[in-house]
């Protein structure tokens, strides 16, 4: 009999991976999905989630909640949901619970 071990000690997430370059979080509830308009130059009318390029050393988890707070105000517990291989990004998703609403920050960028 041949007994295999596991070395448990050496768990891998997708979200503690130090190699996606962008990070993108969508914030939810069962009525909607939230996001911003920007309304100044270049992106004019894009529709815009809590989203960063990742500094070097730092992982996703970390970039999607430090940018997810500074853009909405919101300290939340996002979940990996899939990475975007042709743009290296890992997206998350956030259910906001009842009573949380982003103030979006960056109001010189984003509409009323």
């Amino acid at each position: 009999m041949q007994i295999i071990y596991q070395d448990y000690t050496k768990t891998e997430y997708p979200w503690d991976k130090k190699d996606a370059k962008f990070v993108l979080n969508i914030l939810y509830t069962k009525e909607r999905v939230y996001d911003s308009e920007r309304y100044k130059d270049l992106m004019k009318g894009l529709i815009q989630v809590p989203c960063k390029k990742v500094k070097k050393g730092k992982t996703s988890y970390q970039a999607v909640y430090r940018e997810t707070r500074e853009e909405t105000g919101l300290h939340t517990v996002s979940k990996y949901l899939i990475k975007d291989d042709k743009f290296n990004c890992d997206i998350y998703i956030t259910d906001i619970t009842e009573g949380e609403r982003p103030q979006w920050i960056e109001s010189e960028k984003n509409g009323p």
